[in-house]
């Protein structure tokens, strides 16, 4: 395909990958010079044939949010009454009445649905209404004390089931990558992670956010902090490159940009 008929697909990859990773498909294949010049054309947003970290963030973030609308879809629907592809407080607190909690934690739950619309119009798009849905469920399972923040020791059970039985290096492992996650997580510094701030973990985004500045780090061979194409090929043959966090979420990214370009190509033969 050629680079400008690519780009017409860009604003389609989002979309339709959800689309593609709810219907099961995945493409296992090894990566190829292709494949990462195309994974180069869509992080390429102002098409200049060089890739800032700004841009390739702004692809990982927009990849990530599309899964997890996907995955709350069916929430979404079920709160969004009058069915306007948003979330109004009324509608928010009519739903909180089905759930099996106290009167007070209904209440106070109630009270937290302005915190998190970002732009202030009274109402939560999908997109804005991801982080509360987290708060919901995810977050509460881990904040034991009730009061809307994660302790380090909250936030270590996410893996403590994994870790029983464990071996004591493994266990020494986790911790200090907990803390090393925790600390990227704690944008305020205030050593607690608040709702918004779990959410960056919970959908995937600080993992993925993490590769790609590995990828930046292992690529970038001129430390010009821009990615030219042939600089995301030349990556491949890097020792350091196969088996790492860059690596996998590389090869995921590209398996989900090309599973999106399969759909779009048979949209339009239809």
């Amino acid at each position: 395909m050629e680079r400008g008929a690519l780009r017409s697909h860009i604003r389609w990859f989002i979309v339709l990958v959800a689309i593609a990773a709810a219907n099961g498909q995945q493409l296992v294949k090894v990566m190829s010079g292709t494949q990462m010049r195309v994974l180069h054309a869509a992080m390429d947003e102002n098409n200049d044939a060089m890739v800032s970290l700004d841009e390739a963030s702004a692809f990982v973030k927009g990849l990530r949010t599309s899964l997890e609308l996907q995955n709350s879809l069916q929430i979404m629907e079920t709160i969004d009454a009058n069915k306007d592809g948003s979330l109004s407080q009324q509608e928010y607190v009519e739903d909180l009445r089905h759930l099996k909690i106290t009167h007070e934690r209904r209440q106070h739950f109630g009270g937290k649905f302005m915190a998190f619309d970002d732009n202030g119009d009274a109402v939560l798009s999908h997109e804005e209404a991801l982080p509360l849905f987290n708060f919901m469920f995810t977050f509460q399972n881990l904040d034991s004390n009730k009061d809307d923040l994660l302790t380090m020791r909250e936030f270590k059970q996410i893996a403590a089931a994994k870790l029983q039985g464990a071996p004591p290096e493994e266990v020494a492992k986790s911790n200090e990558e907990a803390k090393t996650i925790f600390a990227g997580l704690d944008t305020n510094g205030d050593k607690r992670i608040d709702a918004k701030e779990h959410y960056a973990y919970a959908s995937g985004t600080y993992a993925a956010l993490s590769a790609l500045q590995g990828l930046f780090g292992l690529a970038d061979t001129n430390e010009d902090r821009l990615l030219s194409a042939e600089e995301l090929v030349e990556c491949r043959s890097l020792p350091q490159f196969g088996g790492s966090a860059a690596y996998h979420h590389a090869q995921d990214w590209i398996d989900r940009i090309e599973a999106a370009l399969e759909q779009v190509r048979a949209k339009s033969e239809l």
